[in-house]
């Protein structure tokens, strides 16, 4: 059974309704749905067998914007979403402040990332890449000595075994078409496709937005998956 259809479910019996989010999540995994990991926004479920992830999250314009930019343009680097969120309105016990609707999308599977050199590096790469920095310093080939880099094609030569052009391109589109929002490239908003293939899961955020709490307990600090 779909997380939607559980949701639905759940929205019409009222017992379900006096229930805290942590307290519905607890009501999922009986049935199988298990939560991945929660963020400041929302909690990504996945079940065993499913080869896609459902998010639920509330309140984040600049994911909501980021999924329209990756169904309008395609891309390796970027998420693959089944279909556009869907609106649905909270029906467990929160905050007086919390969002009335909470948005659900449907995301492919991915895995974590297995090579942390891209979390450490991406965001320098891309500096360099548009010129911010003028010099990035890196081991070649886990050698000893530490070569100094001016220039990014010298990177992609040197380090062809990493995704470098590619993603540095894919990142530039975002920056280009959702100017108004903030870059955020670190590991938990880098994963990647069974195939080795480096995905940008969530990589921009918006700096004016106080962020959305489908739970009133969440811990915004323990940020374990970057979705």
């Amino acid at each position: 059974m779909k997380l939607i259809t559980i949701l639905e479910n759940l929205q019409g019996v009222k017992k379900y309704h006096q229930l805290t989010w942590n307290e519905l999540v607890n009501e999922l995994a009986k049935v199988g749905v298990r939560s991945l990991g929660k963020g400041r926004f929302g909690q990504v479920f996945h079940k065993s067998g499913w080869n896609y992830v459902i998010k639920v999250f509330e309140n984040d314009s600049a994911y909501l914007e980021y999924v329209d930019f990756c169904i309008n343009n395609p891309n390796p680097h970027y998420p693959k979403f089944i279909k556009k969120p869907l609106n649905m309105h909270q029906f467990h016990v929160r905050t007086h402040h919390a969002e009335k609707m909470m948005q659900i999308v449907k995301i492919e599977l991915f895995e974590k990332l297995q090579d942390n050199w891209y979390a450490i590096n991406i965001a320098k790469l891309y500096n360099l890449y548009c010129g911010k920095i003028e010099s990035i310093e890196f081991r070649k080939n886990n050698e000893y000595n530490i070569s100094e880099y001016t220039n990014i094609e010298d990177v992609y030569k040197d380090f062809q075994q990493y995704q470098i052009k590619g993603l540095m391109e894919a990142i530039d589109m975002i920056r280009h078409n959702l100017p108004e929002y903030q870059l955020d490239l670190h590991s938990e908003n880098l994963m990647q496709r069974s195939d080795g293939t480096v995905v940008l899961s969530d990589p921009i955020y918006d700096s004016t937005s106080p962020g959305g709490m489908l739970n009133a307990n969440m811990d915004f600090q323990n940020r374990k998956i970057g979705w």
